[in-house]
């Protein structure tokens, strides 16, 4: 029954919709009725208007040809009117003209017979006519000024040569002076040979003295190393050169014997050291005589060649301003005048051939403005005519506006007309439409009334069934929470499942690394068997090089020590240790800075010498930097000594070094020496530079 009912309550709810909107229907298009029947009223109201068009476009018609009649008369009166105004304009360009050639009087013109003629086109001709008179003349006139200029630019070219002669014979008389005075009281060429003479002779002198210096250094160094030899020797030793028996009183001898020596050197080395010092100041100063004689001598050959080119240059002055003289004097003969014009002649004449100049040009132009009068009078004659025969203009300009804007009204009137014509069309589709409606409303109306008649026959209570329908929702919503609960209680389950997920997937990575483990822990042991294999390789290798560096270092150390150290061994890891004696044995680092380097030194010598032997190869050169810094004297000997014993093992020796008994050490066989230029820049110089640098300071260093 409820179902029924509820059928019947939808039939008459979509009754009552359809009627809603037919009744909607209904009221649109009797609302569009209503307007299209007000739009035929209008179209009936402006059809009577509609008929005065056609007349309306004749007079408006009319109106326009009157209208362009009167322009035409307009535009051709304004035509005259300029016309009239450019005969004045020209008719007075004229007047300027005649009076701007005021100039021209005396010249061209007779004033009277111009004046008597009237403005206008017949006073243009005549001045046009006298002003083409003036062309002829003109040429004639530009003639003589060319030879006018011409005099003056011979006459310029003469002054200008003379100018020049005398500049060429002052020029001449000066170098004269300059050589002179350059020349007084000796011949440069004869100093310059005198003083090379004394300079060869002073370096002679200082090549000498050198030889002497190095043959006293050598011989104080040979002197100095015996004596720290046998200092060295103990009591009652054999003499280390002879190998007899060495007593206290042989010593005391000897010692002195040497001190003796040594001292006679350093003497001896002192008076060297000072001559050279004075030979070489004395060089200088004859270098420096020489060198400003030799920049007296240059001097001396460059004006004596300036002085023969002015002397010449001073002859072919004179001959040009002889030639210029000759032709000033042909050219004034030619023209009768006994002295070259001068500048007031010339702008006196150029005044006047100016106004003719002036005149030549301004025929053209005349004629022109004759020309343009003629034409002018003809056209305002034609413009007048056309003027008179086009007549006087009816044009009426406010009428015109009315009848331009009546017919834009009835245009509009008539667009709007056809507008509700076809508006009209759509008339009989609007009643159809009004009428299919209030039909749709009457149906609907009877459908309303049926299924309420059939609703209440039935007896249905919608009350109860509300009250049914509150208590469906109310276990509804019991059902809701027993199902939630549920998905509450399966939710749980689901993490529980996934928890138990991880710890197995925990359990198998923890497998993958306990054998990551066991694979690592045999790599380590096989880099450990490794490991010993190359200990046991390095302990090999080092117990068959060791003994060999060693042997090399110790022949260095022996001799670099002057035999103190008899033995530099290496340990497993190559640290170097000292034998002092055959038994005791200390490491490096016990010793002091300098014995120490002695021992590095001897160490890489004798590394390069294994390394080469090893490689079946020769020790071509070996450069040792700045070894020397940090010992004493008597080490610095050593060294050099035990360094130039090694000729056979290293066949080039380069030695860098800052220290001053090492660089004139006469174990050398070249020194070369890094000096500052006076202009900041560096020179490597050779040793006999370096000397000259040095000075007797080197000697003293001894």
């Amino acid at each position: 029954m409820q179902r029924q009912f509820d059928l019947l309550a939808a039939e008459r709810q979509r009754a009552e919709t359809a009627k809603s909107a037919a009744e909607t229907t209904r009221d649109d298009a009797a609302q569009r009725i209503d307007a299209l029947h007000a739009r035929a009223q209008r179209a009936a109201a402006i059809a009577p208007l509609l008929d005065s068009l056609t007349a309306t476009n004749e007079a408006l018609a009319d109106a326009e040809i009157a209208a362009a009649h009167a322009q035409h008369v307009a535009n051709s009166a304004r035509d005259l009117r300029e016309s009239e105004n450019r005969a004045v304009e020209l008719s007075d360009t004229a007047d300027a003209m005649i009076a701007d050639l005021d100039a021209l009087r005396d010249l061209l013109f007779d004033w009277e017979t111009l004046d008597s003629e009237p403005p206008g086109a017949g006073r243009a001709r005549m001045v046009a006519a006298k002003l083409t008179a003036a062309a002829p003349l003109a040429i004639e006139r530009v003639k003589e000024r060319d030879q006018l200029r011409a005099l003056i630019r011979v006459a310029e070219d003469a002054g200008r040569a003379a100018d020049e002669a005398k500049n060429r014979a002052n020029k001449r008389a000066e170098l004269d002076a300059r050589l002179a005075v350059v020349v007084a009281g000796s011949d440069p060429a004869v100093r310059v040979a005198d003083l090379e003479r004394q300079e060869r002779a002073h370096a002679e002198d200082v090549t000498r003295l050198e030889t002497e210096l190095a043959t006293l250094r050598a011989e104080h160094a040979k002197y100095a190393a015996l004596l720290k030899r046998w200092e060295a020797a103990e009591a009652d030793a054999d003499c280390p050169t002879c190998g007899r028996p060495f007593t206290e009183d042989d010593a005391g001898i000897m010692f002195a014997s040497l001190r003796r020596s040594m001292e006679t050197c350093m003497r001896q080395g002192k008076a060297v050291s000072a001559d050279l010092d004075e030979t070489r100041a004395a060089g200088r100063t004859v270098n420096g005589a020489l060198q400003m004689e030799r920049d007296r001598l240059r001097q001396t050959e460059t004006i004596v060649a300036q002085r023969d080119r002015a002397i010449a240059e001073e002859r072919d002055a004179a001959d040009r301003m002889a030639h210029a003289e000759e032709r000033l004097h042909a050219a004034l003969a030619v023209v009768g005048r006994r002295k070259p014009p001068s500048e007031h002649d010339v702008i006196a004449f150029e005044a006047e051939l100016a106004l003719l100049e002036r005149a030549a040009n301004a025929a053209g132009a005349a004629n022109r403005l004759a020309t343009q009068l003629d034409q002018i009078t003809v056209r305002i004659a034609d413009q007048r005519q056309a003027l008179a025969a086009l007549g006087p203009a009816t044009y009426d300009a406010a009428r015109h506006e009315e009848l331009r804007q009546e017919r834009v009204r009835l245009v509009a009137l008539q667009t709007e007309s056809a507008r509700i014509t076809e508006e009209l069309t759509a008339l009989p589709t609007e009643e159809s439409r009004r009428d299919g409606a209030m039909a749709q409303i009457a149906a609907c109306e009877a459908a309303i009334a049926r299924a309420t008649v059939e609703q209440a026959a039935l007896g249905f209570d919608p009350s109860a069934v509300a009250k049914t329908e509150e208590e469906t929702a109310e276990a509804a919503e019991v059902a809701n929470q027993v199902q939630s609960a549920l998905a509450d209680s399966r939710v749980s389950a689901a993490n529980a499942t996934n928890g138990v997920r991880r710890i197995e997937a925990e359990q198998t990575r923890l497998s993958v690394l306990r054998a990551d483990v066991d694979r690592l822990a045999a790599s380590v042991a096989r880099y450990n068997l490794m490991d010993d294999g190359f200990t046991d390789f390095s302990v090999a290798l080092a117990a068959r090089i060791q003994p060999k560096l060693g042997e090399y270092a110790s022949d260095l150390i022996e001799r670099m020590s002057n035999g103190r150290y008899n033995r530099l061994a290496f340990d497993t890891n190559y640290t170097p240790a000292l034998y002092d004696g055959d038994l005791e044995k200390f490491p490096v680092e016990k010793f002091s800075g300098g014995e120490r380097d002695i021992a590095a030194l001897a160490a890489r010598i004798a590394l390069s010498q294994l390394l080469a032997a090893r490689g079946g190869h020769e020790i071509g050169f070996m450069v040792l930097d700045e070894v020397f810094g940090s010992l004493d004297t008597e080490r610095r000997t050593l060294v050099l000594e035990a360094l130039a014993a090694m000729g056979d093992i290293v066949p080039q020796l380069f030695i860098i070094s800052h220290v001053d008994d090492v660089r004139m050490s006469p174990l050398m066989n070249e020194v070369w020496t890094v000096a500052a230029q006076p202009d900041g820049s560096s020179a490597v110089l050779r040793r006999d530079a370096a000397d000259l640098l040095l000075g007797a300071s080197a000697f003293a260093a001894m």
